[in-house]
């Protein structure tokens, strides 16, 4: 009998080197995202208990003022994306992140309203900006047959950064002092700052985004095509999965059943397990329209049946609630797989030539949507309405996935019928 020479850890090397670009631009990305990423993991998952316990703002006072924040990102996106074709991209994101730190400076001295106010509605602005150029130099930096791998490569970095800035945040939730929240926004700050210097130090190639086509406006096109403006406005809805997992989740389990409130931590880390050991092989398989329309349809059904089953934790007891939301948390992280990666894909695929910029910016929208509407929503949808709400919303993510993935078949089908722009000659 022939015994395999495999050592149990290769499984685990092949899944790691699968996680990271190969040396180059696609590398250097990935760092810039993991930084980026480690510094707001740790911001957001302390701000709001410093804004509550240290600052002494009340839970509605951030709660009215982080959706006026979101409403400002998302304007700040749409125009982002529009004046990329006459500034550029580096050099505007690399600013952006600078402008950025600087304000996560002065965040530790927020005391009042007010200046919670302006300072949320800043960084939203700065973040909002942000997405449209990243997503941007993305696209620009991941051309070819390997862009839906990067593109995940992206998207699990993004998740380790994350979870690893949450517990480094976790030692100042302990000490619960502005001198230790301080130096989590300071961290963030410094990982802000060192993003603008590894933006400047990327190098898309010149012809990754060519020029509009002769005759065109260089802005408005994305505002007037009506199919992606629904499918900005389909994926944002369906994008409420976010909200769900960390606002609606944990009231709900406080509120609604007998579960344990400490089973809400282990929800986050089931969620975030099954989104970083998957997010690279479910990516790359969606590299075509049709398979990001397929998924949309899958995405909104899951999420669906991840409402259903959160539905069944409202019953007597405690064993069937947390099985019940146990089997919840695991089919709604495969469903934001299937969603996300879909999202990537129909965002950097349909734009026509010369147009990404302004795209990205008007599909980054759907985040500041999000945030702005999104918990206030749900809050008073399952909170208030208990199971029947939860129903309520499983439908909705149905009917948005099915009509997602009709529109991204329809947009396709309208790009192959598109005629294609004569190819630019070059004289000597």
């Amino acid at each position: 009998m022939a015994f395999s020479s495999r050592s149990p850890y290769d499984g685990l090397r092949t899944w790691a080197g699968e996680q990271i670009p190969g040396p180059g631009p696609g590398r250097q990305l990935a760092l810039l995202t993991f930084v980026q990423s480690l510094g707001l993991g740790a911001f957001l998952s302390s701000s709001a208990l410093f804004l509550t316990g240290v600052a002494g703002l009340s839970s509605s006072q951030v709660g009215i003022g982080l959706s006026i924040a979101g409403v400002c990102g998302a304007l700040a996106s749409t125009l982002a994306g529009a004046a990329v074709g006459r500034f550029g991209t580096r050099v505007p994101l690399a600013l952006t992140y600078a402008g950025t730190a600087l304000l996560f400076v002065l965040y530790g001295t927020v005391d009042s309203y007010p200046a919670f106010l302006l300072l949320a509605c800043g960084i939203s602005i700065g973040e909002g900006a942000a997405e449209p150029l990243r997503a941007t130099l993305v696209h620009a930096l991941s051309q070819g047959t390997r862009a839906s791998l990067l593109r995940a490569q992206m998207r699990s970095v993004l998740n380790v950064g994350f979870i690893v800035g949450s517990g480094l945040a976790a030692l100042a939730l302990l000490a619960g002092t502005r001198e230790a929240f301080l130096g989590v926004f300071l961290g963030n700050a410094c990982a802000h700052a060192c993003c603008a210097v590894l933006t400047l130090r990327l190098r898309p190639p010149r012809e990754a985004e060519p020029p509009p086509a002769p005759g065109s406006r260089r802005t408005g096109r994305a505002l007037g095509d009506v199919r992606f403006l629904l499918l900005t406005l389909v994926n944002g809805a369906l994008e409420m999965h976010q909200v769900v997992v960390t606002v609606i989740v944990p009231l709900w389990i406080v509120t609604s059943t007998r579960a344990p409130s400490w089973l809400n931590a282990i929800l986050l880390i089931l969620n975030t397990v099954v989104i970083i050991a998957t997010q690279v092989r479910v990516g790359r398989r969606i590299d075509t329209l049709a398979r990001a329309a397929a998924m949309q349809v899958r995405g909104g059904i899951l999420l669906a049946v991840s409402c259903c089953a959160a539905a069944l934790s409202a019953v007597p007891g405690v064993a069937l609630p947390v099985t019940a939301l146990v089997v919840s948390a695991l089919v709604l992280a495969v469903g934001e797989l299937y969603q996300v990666a879909s999202a990537l894909q129909l965002s950097y695929d349909l734009p026509p030539p010369g147009r990404q910029a302004e795209y990205q910016g008007v599909f980054a929208f759907r985040k500041g949507l999000r945030q702005a509407v999104g918990p206030g929503l749900l809050t008073w949808l399952v909170i208030e309405h208990g199971a029947a709400g939860w129903l309520v919303l499983g439908g909705c993510f149905a009917v948005l996935g099915l009509l997602g993935g009709r529109l991204v078949a329809l947009s396709a089908a309208a790009r192959e019928e598109a005629p294609r722009p004569e190819p630019t000659r070059h004289t000597s």
